[in-house]
């Protein structure tokens, strides 16, 4: 259930540049849709490091808690 959750925030990251779009909000997804219409390249990579990010850092805080939580799991 915990791993579950971790990898959720990947489909909440992609689900937001959706909603910003749809809805007209300000925020990183349109900024993102923008760089990508305008061919801003640097833009672009940066958030994508961004992205990657936050996807990985949630996914290492998933791992630490299914460990800290299930006493079957070892660290080695």
């Amino acid at each position: 259930m915990v791993a579950a959750m971790g990898l959720r925030v990947a489909w909440r990251m992609g689900g937001a540049v959706g909603v910003e779009n749809v809805s007209a909000w300000n925020g990183g997804g349109r900024l993102a849709i923008e760089a990508v219409f305008a061919c801003d390249d640097p833009l672009i990579q940066g958030f994508i490091l961004f992205f990657a990010t936050v996807v990985a850092l949630a996914a290492l805080i998933a791992d630490v808690a299914c460990a800290f939580l299930d006493p079957r799991i070892r660290c080695s």
